[in-house]
């Protein structure tokens, strides 16, 4: 590990002993770090390390020393641990019963769905309607709705994020 800018050089233009090398010599290491971050859960912390591992050979360029090739490798578990904690949390959000609103629209026919949608998109603004309908019926991304309204990716989904909302109301779901 004397000559690390030579040794990371490698690295990066993908040579598989110097990534060996490196994997030998940090592994640990970063394993501690991972678990640590994860609190002891093992299983966690092997996931964290492999993508740490995998941002390593996507993103390392030649560091000058050791401090800084174990500093830039310790944000990239950090980051990688903030990822699988922010995915983990949008799969919890995403499993958890509906709201008795939505649990009780679910639950109608769909005719009776249906006529409830109508109604909703009736009682919304064209705007707001033409913006529901491309987003969600036709399936079209953000960014292209941005580019058409000649408006920020931020400013339309605050929109949509409104016209939810509105919508919601609405068909009787408020938020609680």
């Amino acid at each position: 590990m004397q000559d690390i800018p030579r040794w990371t050089a490698a690295v990066a233009r993908g040579e598989e002993a110097a990534f060996n090398r490196l994997y030998d010599a940090y592994y640990e290491r970063l394993l501690r770090y991972t678990r640590a971050l994860v609190r002891g859960d093992a299983e966690r912390g092997r996931d964290v390390l492999q993508e740490t591992f995998l941002r390593i050979v996507r993103y390392l360029t030649p560091k000058r020393d050791e401090a800084e090739l174990w500093g830039w490798m310790r944000c990239l578990a950090r980051s990688a641990w903030l990822d699988q904690a922010r995915r983990l949390g949008r799969h919890a959000r995403c499993t958890q019963p509906l709201p008795y609103g939505l649990q009780a629209a679910a639950a109608k026919p769909n005719l009776e769905v249906r006529e409830d949608l109508e109604k909703m998109l009736g009682g919304l603004p064209e705007a707001d309607r033409a913006l529901l309908v491309e987003k969600y019926s036709h399936g079209r991304s953000t960014r292209e709705l941005s580019e058409e309204l000649g408006c920020s990716a931020k400013a339309v989904e605050s929109r949509l994020a409104r016209v939810r909302r509105r919508a919601r109301g609405l068909l009787g779901m408020e938020d609680s």
